[in-house]
């Protein structure tokens, strides 16, 4: 099994078997909200061939949150709005 061979799993079909780990970057704004920093880490690795990435912890409810810059899911912003923010950069 090569792991820079593209595969499937049921619907989802990968560039590659390499994962990135979460990491806590810590760029979210004191409300919550993801910034372009946190947009352009994320970009910047996935331009460079990772086949999937998992992002870091993510809050659903902003009185919870533990960390000031810590993001916050917003259920509002969907995928297609990530996509218009980053300009369309994003794998289908």
């Amino acid at each position: 099994m090569d792991p820079l061979r593209p595969f499937r799993i049921v619907l989802l079909e990968l560039p590659n078997r390499l994962v990135m780990a979460p990491v806590k970057t810590g760029y979210g704004t004191g409300s919550g909200e993801v910034t372009y920093r946190h947009e352009a880490y994320y970009l910047h690795r996935a331009e460079r061939g990772i086949g999937s990435i998992i992002v870091e912890p993510l809050f659903i409810d902003p009185v919870e949150k533990n960390i000031l810059s810590s993001s916050v899911f917003h259920p509002t912003i969907t995928l297609r709005d990530c996509r218009s923010r980053l300009g369309g950069n994003t794998r289908k």
